[in-house]
C-alpha cells in the first residue's frame, strides 16, 4: 500500500520491521480517527490461501486476489 499524508490532523509513523527477513515491508501506525480514501487500486494476480481447520484436522485454500492500494491519510 502506498500512501501520502494530506493536511494532517493525526501523526502517522512508518516502522521497519526490524529482525526480519522481510526488509522491504514497513509498518505503518496512525492514531484512531484518521480518515483513508482510497486513491488507485491496482489487481497484481490471485494466490492460494490457506488455513488448518481444527476441528477436522483438514488444510482449507482459498483463491484470494491480491492488490496494491494508493491510499491519502489525512
Amino acid at each position: 500500500m502506498g500512501s501520502t499524508l494530506l493536511s494532517p490532523r493525526t501523526n502517522v509513523y512508518v516502522f521497519k520491521q526490524k529482525g526480519t527477513d522481510k526488509g522491504h515491508e514497513k509498518e505503518v501506525v496512525f492514531a484512531s480517527g484518521a480518515k483513508l480514501t482510497k486513491v488507485k487500486e491496482h489487481y497484481i494476480t490471485h494466490r492460494t490461501a490457506y488455513k488448518s481447520d481444527n476441528n477436522s484436522q483438514q488444510l482449507l485454500e482459498k483463491l484470494v486476489p491480491i492488490y496494491v492500494l494508493e491510499v491519502n491519510i489525512s
